[in-house]
C-alpha cells in the first residue's frame, strides 16, 4: 500500500438516489477503484479514478459511486496499475435519507436542550463555545426550526417540544430589543445595534409569528407587533453615523487598499435582508410594503456585476457598495469581537442571500421587469455560483473573489465557518427548483458532504456523527465546529492566494452552524 495516498468519502454517509462522490488525494498514474460489500465480500462497483488536478498542495482525483445505491456498509480499495495502493479507513454507509436520520434530531434537538439547559435566566441558548447567546445566531438557528417545522419528514410527536424552542428562540430574540426597536448584539456582553440584526429580527420575527399564529395566537400577536417596531426602527435609524474606521475592510471585504471606513451606504447583503423582512411582513398581512420591496429589488440588481466586468471569468454576484468595485463575499460575521469594528460585521451569516429576490418573481409575476429580474437571477447562477463552486474538487462555495488574489475558500475569515454549506446547499437546491439543473443538485449535496466529512482531512464536522468526527470544546454531541480556516480562529490574516489553505481546523462549536446545516436538510427534501 502507498502511504502517501489517502481516501476522501462521507464520514456519516451517502443518500440512495443522490450522486455519490469520494476523493483520493496523492499522486496516482492509472489509477482504480472497487466497492466491496461489507457483509458478502461482493463486488458491487468498479471504475476509474478521474484526475481532478492540483489544489491546496495536493492533487486530487475524484470517485464516482453514485451507481451503488442498494443501502448497506461498503469497503473501498483504490488500485495502481491493478496493485492495492489504498483503503478507507472506515466503512462507506449507503442509506435512504441517511444525512437527515443520522444528523437531524442531534443537530437540532440534541444540542439545543443542552444549550437551553446552560442558558442565560431570560431564556435562549448558549450559543457557541462561551456563554455568550448572541442574537444573530439566535437569528438563524430560528429560522432553520422553522424549515424544520415545515418539513413532512419532522415526526408528528417531536412538534411540541419543536415548537417551545421556537418560541424560546423567538422570546430571547424579544429580550434583546430596546424601546425604540433595535435589536442590541448580545443582551450581556454587547450592546451596539447593527442594520444586519435588525432586518433580519424582524424577518424571523414575522415568520415565527405565521407559523405559530393557531397553536400560540397571543404570542403571534406579539411576535409581528415586535416586528413592526423593530422595522420601523431599521428603515429610520441613521446607522451610517456609528461607523467607524474599519480595519477588516481590506481583509474580510476585499475592500481596496487605504479604505479604512465603511462608505454612507447599506451592503448588498444588508439590501437583501431588509428585502427578506419586508416580504415577511408582507406575508404576514402588513400592508403598505409592495413598493418598498419592489424599490429594493431594483436598487440590489443595480450592484449586479456585468459579464463585461467579470472577476476572473465569474460575473452576476455584486459589489459590496454603489460606486467600489469590490464584490461581496460569502460571509463577514465576525471580525473580531473585541475591536471597534466588531459591530459592522456582526450577523453577516448567509452567503448571497437571493432566494427574496426568487420570491419577488412569484409575489409580482406581472411587473413589466420581472423578466429582467428573472434574467439577473439565471446570471448569478450560471455566471458566479456554479462556476465559483467549481474551483474546488469538492464543489464548495468559496469564501469570495478578491481583487489580486483570485477565489479563494479559506482567507479572510475570523474563524472558520461550516454554515455558509448548508446555505450554499439551500441555494442549490432552489437552483435546482428554478432551472431543473442536475449540476445544483450535485452542489447542494457536495456543500452538506463536505460537513459530513467530505473534505480534506476526512472527518465530519458535526460533534459524535459519522465514523470520525471532530471535538469541539465542550464535546457536545451535534454541534458542528467552526470549520476550515487559513488562519488561527479568532485572527484575522491578510488574504493570499499562496497561503488560502485549509490549514486550521477550528473546533469551537456553534448553533449558527448547525442552524445552516438543518437549513439545508430540510431544502434537500423539499427535492
Amino acid at each position: 500500500m502507498n502511504d502517501t495516498i489517502r481516501v476522501i468519502h462521507s464520514q456519516i454517509g451517502y443518500d440512495t438516489g443522490r450522486t455519490k462522490k469520494a476523493y483520493v488525494a496523492g499522486t496516482l498514474q492509472n489509477g482504480s477503484f472497487r466497492l466491496t460489500n461489507a457483509i458478502t465480500k461482493q463486488t458491487v462497483l468498479e471504475g476509474p479514478v478521474c484526475n481532478w488536478g492540483e489544489k491546496w498542495n495536493e492533487n486530487w482525483h475524484s470517485i464516482d459511486l453514485t451507481p451503488a445505491d442498494l443501502p448497506g456498509e461498503y469497503t473501498l480499495e483504490i488500485f495502481e496499475n491493478g496493485e492495492l495502493a489504498a483503503k478507507a479507513e472506515s466503512p462507506v454507509h449507503i442509506g435512504r435519507d441517511i444525512l437527515w436520520n443520522q444528523c437531524w434530531h442531534a443537530i437540532s434537538f440534541a444540542q439545543l436542550d443542552v444549550r437551553a439547559a446552560n442558558c442565560y435566566p431570560v431564556g435562549g441558548w448558549r450559543d457557541c463555545g462561551s456563554e455568550l447567546q448572541e442574537v444573530s445566531s439566535h437569528i438563524i438557528m430560528l429560522d432553520a426550526l422553522c424549515d424544520l417545522w415545515t418539513d413532512a419528514r419532522l415526526p408528528e410527536f417531536e412538534r411540541e417540544h419543536l415548537l417551545q424552542h421556537i418560541l424560546r428562540g423567538a422570546d430571547y430574540i424579544l429580550c434583546c430589543q430596546q424601546e425604540h426597536g433595535g435589536f442590541v448584539h448580545e443582551v450581556k456582553h454587547n450592546p451596539s445595534v447593527s442594520f444586519g440584526n435588525c432586518a433580519n429580527a424582524v424577518a424571523v420575527l414575522a415568520r415565527v409569528a405565521a407559523l405559530v399564529k393557531h397553536a400560540c395566537p397571543e404570542k403571534a400577536v406579539q411576535y409581528l407587533h415586535n416586528a413592526r417596531r423593530g422595522y420601523d426602527f431599521a428603515v429610520t435609524h441613521d446607522f451610517f453615523k456609528e461607523q467607524t474606521e474599519n480595519e477588516s475592510l481590506q481583509i474580510t471585504h476585499g475592500a481596496p487598499e487605504g479604505m479604512d471606513r465603511p462608505p454612507n451606504a447599506l451592503r448588498t447583503r444588508d439590501l437583501l435582508s431588509l428585502l427578506d423582512a419586508t416580504l415577511s411582513l408582507h406575508n404576514a398581512g402588513v400592508p403598505g410594503l409592495e413598493d418598498k420591496a419592489i424599490a429594493l429589488t431594483e436598487e440590489i440588481f443595480s450592484r449586479q456585476i456585468p459579464e463585461e466586468k467579470a472577476e476572473y471569468g465569474l460575473y452576476g454576484h455584486f459589489y459590496t457598495y454603489p460606486g467600489y468595485e469590490f464584490s461581496e463575499k460569502a460571509n463577514y460575521h465576525c471580525g473580531a469581537w473585541d475591536l471597534p469594528y466588531k459591530n459592522y460585521n456582526q450577523g453577516a451569516h448567509k452567503p448571497y442571500w437571493v432566494l427574496p429576490l426568487f420570491e419577488m418573481t412569484t409575489l409580482f409575476p406581472r411587473h413589466p421587469r420581472v423578466s429582467e429580474w428573472k434574467k439577473a437571477l439565471h446570471s448569478f447562477a450560471y455566471g458566479f455560483f456554479l462556476p465559483a463552486c467549481g474551483h474546488s474538487p469538492f464543489g464548495i462555495l468559496p469564501a469570495g473573489v478578491y481583487t489580486g488574489q483570485g477565489v479563494l475558500h479559506f482567507s479572510g475569515w475570523y474563524h472558520g465557518h461550516a454554515k455558509i454549506y448548508g446555505y450554499t446547499a439551500v441555494l442549490a437546491a432552489r437552483f435546482y427548483k428554478e432551472w431543473n439543473d442536475l449540476a445544483f443538485l450535485e452542489l447542494a449535496e457536495a456543500n452538506l458532504q463536505w460537513v459530513a466529512g467530505l473534505n480534506v482531512q476526512n472527518v465530519s464536522l458535526a460533534v459524535g456523527i459519522g465514523d470520525r468526527s471532530v471535538k469541539d470544546w465542550d464535546a457536545l454531541r451535534g454541534t458542528i465546529v467552526n470549520g476550515f480556516d487559513a488562519s488561527k480562529q479568532f485572527s484575522i490574516a491578510p488574504v493570499s492566494k499562496e497561503t488560502d489553505l485549509p490549514t486550521y481546523l477550528d473546533d469551537e462549536g456553534g448553533i449558527h452552524h448547525c442552524a445552516g446545516f438543518v437549513a439545508g436538510l430540510c431544502a434537500m427534501g423539499t427535492l
